[in-house]
C-alpha cells in the first residue's frame, strides 16, 4: 500500500498582493532604500527626509502598496482608524457630513470605518465596529440613545458625539445652532403674515433637532400673543411625503386665508410647496415657507426655497478634528462646538 505522506503535494503559488513582507520590500527596493525606511516613511515620516519620504511614497503608489493597518498598530499602538456612527445612510444630510469628516480623516491620516443602527436605544453599530482596531469613534446621536452612548463610553477611546444632548465624561459634544435661526426664520414669517397663521411642520417629536426648532417657533409666537401655539405645530418625519400629506390635509382647509410655514428640513418644505402647486396655492402670495438645512434640493425647487443653512461639511470637519486632537493628547479637557446657521430668503417667503 503507497503511502500517502511520501506523495509530492503541488504548492499553491504565494500571492505576494497580501504579504506585507515581500511588498515592503519591493517598495524599498523600487525607492532605493532599506525597509526600515520605508517602515518610518508608513508609522513615523517626520523622521525622514523630505525627498526621501517622497520617492518611498511615489514607489508605494506604483507598486500599489497598501500597509498593513494590524501590524501598523502592533508597531505604533494606533491603527490610524476611525469609527463613525450614524442614525441612517440615507439622504443628503448624512451623506455631506460623511463626506468631509472623510476627506478631514485622510488629511489627518486616519481612514474611517462607518456603522449604522436608526433603532432607538440600540447600541448595536458601535458594537458591530471592530472597537478593538479603532483609535477614536464620531458618533451622531440625534434622538435619546443611552444605550449607545453607554456603549461609547465603555470603549474608553476618544469619542465625539454630534448632536447629543447627553453628555459623555471626557467627550468632546458638537450640536448645530437651531435655536438662533430658528428663531430667525420665523420672525422672518410673522412680519408679514399674523401669528395666528402661521404653522410648523417638523420631523420626529423625539428628535433633538426636532424639539430645538418647535421649541423657537413656539417662543416667537408667545413673542407676538398668538394663542394655542402647540396647536400650529405638527411632528412627523423629515421627508417630502410627510410635508405633501400635512400640507394637502391643511390648506385644503384653508380657503382665502394666507399660510406661513416653518418647516424641520428643506425635504419638507418641497413636500408642502408641491402639495400647494397641486392645490393652486401660490407661493409667496398665499403661502409663504422657510426651510432647514440649505440642502441642494431647496436651490433646485420652484420658487427657489429661503432656508436656514446649515454647515454640514463644517459638521464632519470639526467632528474629526476634534476627535484627532484627544487621540493626540488625551488630557485635555473636553469641549462643546456649537456649529452656526444662517437664515438665507429667497422668492417661497
Amino acid at each position: 500500500m503507497r503511502s500517502v505522506y511520501n506523495t509530492p503535494v503541488k504548492k499553491k503559488r504565494r500571492s505576494t498582493r497580501f504579504s506585507t513582507a515581500s511588498v515592503i520590500s519591493d517598495v524599498a527596493d523600487r525607492a532605493g532604500v532599506s525597509t526600515a525606511t520605508v517602515s518610518r516613511v508608513i508609522n513615523s515620516p517626520e523622521l525622514v527626509a523630505d525627498a526621501t519620504a517622497e520617492r518611498v511614497r511615489r514607489a508605494m503608489d506604483e507598486l500599489d502598496y497598501r500597509p498593513n493597518l494590524f501590524a501598523k498598530g502592533l508597531i505604533t499602538r494606533s491603527t490610524g482608524v476611525l469609527g463613525v456612527i450614524l442614525p441612517d445612510f440615507h439622504g443628503e444630510f448624512y451623506g455631506a457630513l460623511l463626506q468631509a469628516a472623510d476627506a478631514e480623516a485622510r488629511r489627518a491620516g486616519y481612514n474611517l470605518i462607518v456603522a449604522s443602527d436608526a433603532r432607538p436605544d440600540s447600541a448595536d453599530a458601535a458594537q458591530s465596529l471592530p472597537v478593538h482596531f479603532l483609535d477614536g469613534v464620531i458618533a451622531f446621536v440625534p434622538f435619546p440613545n443611552d444605550a449607545l452612548v453607554r456603549s461609547i463610553g465603555d470603549l474608553s477611546i476618544s469619542a465625539v458625539l454630534i448632536d447629543a444632548q447627553q453628555e459623555l465624561e471626557g467627550t468632546d459634544r458638537s450640536s448645530i445652532d437651531n435655536t438662533s435661526c430658528a428663531t430667525a426664520a420665523v420672525r422672518h414669517l410673522v412680519e408679514r403674515t399674523d401669528a395666528d397663521d402661521c404653522f410648523h411642520v417638523g420631523g420626529p417629536e423625539t428628535n433633538y433637532d426636532s424639539i430645538d426648532r418647535a421649541e423657537a417657533f413656539r417662543a416667537v409666537l408667545r413673542e407676538r400673543g398668538a394663542s394655542g401655539s402647540d396647536d400650529r405645530v405638527a411632528s412627523g418625519e423629515f421627508s417630502i411625503d410627510w410635508g405633501y400629506r400635512w400640507a394637502l390635509d391643511t390648506l385644503t382647509t384653508r380657503t382665502g386665508r394666507p399660510t406661513a410655514v416653518f418647516a424641520g428640513n428643506d425635504d419638507i418644505a418641497v413636500g408642502v410647496l408641491n402639495a400647494a402647486r397641486q392645490l393652486g396655492v401660490a407661493c409667496p402670495d398665499r403661502l409663504r415657507i422657510v426651510g432647514f438645512d440649505g440642502s441642494r434640493v431647496s436651490a433646485a425647487s420652484s420658487p427657489k426655497l429661503s432656508t436656514v443653512q446649515v454647515p454640514l461639511a463644517e459638521i464632519g470637519t470639526k467632528a474629526v478634528q476634534m476627535c484627532v486632537r484627544h487621540i493626540a493628547d488625551p488630557t485635555i479637557n473636553p469641549s462643546h462646538a456649537v456649529v452656526p446657521t444662517r437664515l438665507a430668503v429667497h422668492a417661497s417667503s
